[in-house]
């Protein structure tokens, strides 16, 4: 490759210039500056570094969120655990998508799972509510064989 770039420079360059030229390039080690080096030996002329196309300019702290919705927050404990165990506040006797589970604790998670299930009765039961390897959260209620998917909104 460097004698063809050579050759073509040697070809296109009259004869003084490419000797005084040449001379000190080929003694450089990096491959950029001795290419700009065989470039200005040539006369060639680097072209212009490239502007930015103008446009509204986003605040760093957009930025800094655009996309991150669903990313862990930053201000969540690393030591919070994979699983609570509480008590739902009332009866219980089925579970459907988007019904709301209150628990004694305040909190309020929302079956989010499609399927369907119906039981006995059961008052204010113990759940235990655990979070699966990729963040899945699902709700084990005492007497009950199926767990749903949840998803807590208070």
């Amino acid at each position: 490759m460097r004698r063809a770039a050579l050759l073509l420079l040697a070809l296109a360059t009259p004869a003084p210039v490419l000797a005084a030229g040449l001379a000190g390039c080929l003694e450089i080690a990096a491959d950029a500056e001795r290419l700009a080096c065989y470039d200005r030996a040539a006369g060639r002329t680097p072209p212009a570094a490239p502007t930015a196309v103008p446009g509204p300019a986003a605040p760093a702290a957009a930025a800094r969120g655009f996309g991150a919705e669903d990313l862990p927050r930053a201000d969540v404990p690393e030591d919070t655990p994979d699983e609570i165990r509480a008590r739902l506040v009332g009866r219980l006797d089925r579970w459907k998508k988007g019904m709301e589970f209150t628990l004694d604790n305040g909190q309020v998670w929302r079956c989010i799972d499609d399927r369907k299930a119906e039981f006995r009765e059961i008052a204010d039961p113990a759940v235990t509510l655990r979070r699966n390897f990729i963040g899945n959260y699902f709700m084990e209620i005492e007497g009950v064989y199926l767990r749903p998917r949840v998803r807590r909104v208070r």
